[in-house]
């Protein structure tokens, strides 16, 4: 972020992109880790999600009516786990990005464990917004 705030609103696309592609290099321990812990645990959850509820689709529909509305109640119920949790991660990770990328733009020192530590307090302050 080395332009400044006055500048960045007369950027081109390409300009943007030079910019948004900068910001890792400055902390890229930091990204790097917040790419492991939730960005790709958010992808791995979401493959799961599509390897267990193909199969159990498939089998609602060659079963019963009777069987049939038990395991529409599993579906049901794994939905929603899946759906709450998706939400979950998904903020924790929008939350992780944005503080860092916010700590880099104020010049404080980016670590991963700072990151982390900053989660909880940010996620209150989400919540009382919903």
């Amino acid at each position: 972020m080395d332009l400044a705030k006055e500048e960045l609103q007369f950027l081109y696309i390409t300009d943007i992109l030079k910019e948004s592609t900068s910001i890792p290099k400055q902390s890229p321990k930091a990204f790097y880790l917040i790419t492991l812990t939730l960005i790709f645990s958010l992808s791995f959850v979401i493959l799961v999600h599509s390897l267990f509820t193909h199969p159990l689709y498939t089998q609602i529909q060659a079963s019963d009516a009777r069987q049939a509305h038990h395991q529409w109640t599993l579906l049901f119920t794994f939905q929603f786990c899946y759906l709450i949790f998706i939400l979950v991660f998904s903020l924790l990770s929008t939350v992780a990005v944005v503080f860092t990328v916010a700590s880099l733009d104020t010049s404080k020192p980016v670590s991963y464990a700072s990151t982390m530590a900053a989660i909880p307090q940010v996620f209150k302050l989400l919540i009382t917004f919903i």
